[in-house]
């Protein structure tokens, strides 16, 4: 109301909206607003690069603090830190300045060394450190290459769930999607999964978007979490016939095969040919690794017929993960 001049709520939004038609398409009869154009949409990148986020403090004569998307070269290296060089204004003139790097900042796995292009966010520490550095950075990347320890939500579902597509905001500050498959799941279930839900995930840029290669959440899976986790979808594969992250809600098989497996680029490759070796046999109808004879008398024993199926069920799972944690310890 302050902003248009009208007296009334509903005018005022309406005197808005319409001023703002390059941006917002206001149905006033159906009390529905859409944005005019798809701002997740690649094609605008170009057009939105013109609006990049740089933050100012209105302290030091609006010094620039926090800056994006920058590009920089690599010209020291240990094996924590790296220092980057990058170009910053003075006034019309440019000058030299460093950024140090730590390297669980480096969203990359790609071999970099002194010379190295990358680009990255960081943030200005006002006082120089060790390395002489102004600039802190928050985070690094290389263009083109694939990023891990991404953050992101779920935001759709395909209708057969055999994928979906997660929402996150990229190291540039852009607004990206990337599509995955229930097969890169590692310790999240199928049923549990809704639009919402906020995961970890690992991406490859592939044309115009990303492919999510491994999903997780909590704690980055270890290379020992991976073969185990690795080895008891193998152990699934082989009891179910068929991987019990390939799945649907209502128990159908999924099109999980050995050729959907994914393997972390760290697991050595004699671990790798082993599990993709077996999964190449021939499935095999469903089996039980604990013994179900077993387990019926025990459950009559203790009178405990009501909690059968749900007892049944954590029993055959605890057996599972038990047995795959052996696996992994004698296969190397």
């Amino acid at each position: 109301m302050l902003v248009t001049g009208e007296g009334c709520v509903n005018t005022a939004l309406s005197a808005y909206f319409s001023k703002m038609s390059a941006v917002f398409v206001y149905n006033m009869a159906r009390q529905e607003l859409t944005l005019k154009h798809d701002y997740f949409s690649n094609a605008l990148k170009k057009e939105l690069d013109a609006f990049r986020i740089i933050k100012t403090t209105t302290q030091n004569n609006h010094e620039v603090r926090e800056i994006f998307d920058v590009a920089g070269q690599i010209t020291k290296m240990t094996n924590t830190q790296a220092v980057i060089e990058f170009e910053a204004q003075n006034g019309k003139a440019t000058r030299k300045v460093m950024a140090l790097l730590k390297r669980e900042d480096f969203k990359c796995r790609d071999r970099v060394g002194v010379g190295t292009a990358v680009k990255f966010n960081a943030v200005k520490t006002g006082e120089s450190n060790v390395q002489e550095c102004q600039w802190i950075c928050t985070s690094a990347w290389l263009p083109e290459s694939k990023l891990y320890d991404l953050v992101g939500k779920i935001s759709a579902i395909d209708s057969d769930w055999s994928g979906g597509e997660i929402s996150f905001t990229a190291p540039h500050l852009h607004l990206e999607r990337a599509r995955f498959s229930f097969c890169d799941l590692y310790n999240l279930r199928i049923d549990c999964l809704e639009v919402g839900t906020e995961v970890s995930f690992d991406a490859e840029p592939n044309d115009m978007e990303f492919i999510a290669t491994m999903i997780w959440s909590g704690p980055r899976p270890t290379n020992e979490d991976l073969k185990i986790m690795t080895l008891k979808k193998r152990l699934d594969f082989y009891l179910d016939g068929c991987s019990s992250f390939g799945t649907d809600l209502n128990n159908n098989a999924g099109s999980c095969s050995s050729d959907d497996m994914i393997f972390d680029a760290e697991m050595p490759e004699s671990v790798q040919s082993v599990i993709s070796g077996l999964l190449k046999e021939e499935q095999k109808p469903k089996r039980s690794l604990a013994n179900q004879v077993v387990l019926e008398d025990l459950i009559y024993e203790f009178e405990l017929e009501a909690h059968a199926s749900k007892i049944m069920t954590q029993v055959e799972a605890e057996f599972r993960s038990c047995f795959s944690g052996i696996l992994a310890k004698i296969i190397k």
